[in-house]
């Protein structure tokens, strides 16, 4: 009866009501049409944990695809496979991560630890999948968070078919995922330290492809408005780490 009555409540109000069944330790909540049980706190922290697994597992592969994405993007040598392969990777790795922040908010305080963990394990990969969606997305296209619901719409079987991935991606994949794209530079520009967005965007849109950014000399770097001197030398610096250590992990 009274969760028939809470169940009611929420559908006539659009309120949301607790259920509270101290006999059968379950606690139900009602929101319009929704109904959820809480979980036993013992089976949320064996989920997390377990999830918390399976997401450091599929982070080291997005590493790894992304390290030889960027070896690649150096010696101007992408295709579009290879880009469907790390956006696979990333939208994988969101999906396991909003699945974790969900049993977090259902933890509540419990979730501390879980929380620590899941940010540690993140890092910027989200600020990196959008990096990609940008030097990659056609010139037509609307901004990356459009791209991104496009993925996000995909099912887990969708999103392991290459031809799907490349058409949310905006991309023509009728020729095979073989042909050959080049980066605008947002994603590895994004990694040079201290330097502000809106001189990033300035760079790209000065130099309009990556491979003339990094034949770029200084000095044509310094006439980039909101450049100088200074964060000339850094970008050249920057490029350079990041072709070594691209290299030297492919």
């Amino acid at each position: 009866m009274r969760h028939r009555t809470a169940e009611r409540v929420a559908r006539q109000t659009g309120a949301l009501v607790i259920s509270v069944s101290q006999k059968r330790a379950v606690v139900t909540l009602y929101k319009g049409d929704i109904r959820y049980i809480l979980e036993d706190l013992g089976t949320l922290l064996a989920k997390a944990n377990q999830a918390l697994q399976t997401l450091e597992k599929y982070r080291s592969r997005l590493d790894r695809v992304s390290s030889t994405l960027s070896a690649l993007e150096f010696q101007d040598l992408v295709t579009l496979g290879d880009v469907v392969m790390v956006a696979q990777r990333a939208e994988m790795v969101e999906r396991i991560a909003g699945e974790i922040r969900r049993y977090i908010a259902e933890l509540g305080i419990n979730g501390r630890l879980i929380r620590m963990q899941l940010e540690e394990l993140m890092g910027n990969v989200e600020d990196d999948h959008t990096m990609l969606l940008r030097d990659y997305m056609p010139g037509n296209m609307r901004p990356p968070d459009r791209i991104k619901q496009r993925l996000s719409q995909l099912s887990s079987e969708e999103l392991l078919d290459t031809s799907l991935v490349a058409a949310a991606l905006g991309h023509d994949h009728q020729g095979g995922l073989d042909i050959k794209l080049s980066p605008r530079g947002y994603r590895m520009l994004s990694k040079v330290p201290r330097l502000p967005w809106a001189v990033i965007t300035n760079v790209v849109r000065n130099f309009g492809s990556f491979q003339q950014l990094i034949e770029a000399s200084p000095q044509s770097l310094d006439e980039v408005e909101g450049v100088g001197t200074s964060r000339a030398k850094a970008i050249k610096e920057g490029l350079d780490r990041l072709r070594q250590y691209s290299i030297l992990e492919r």
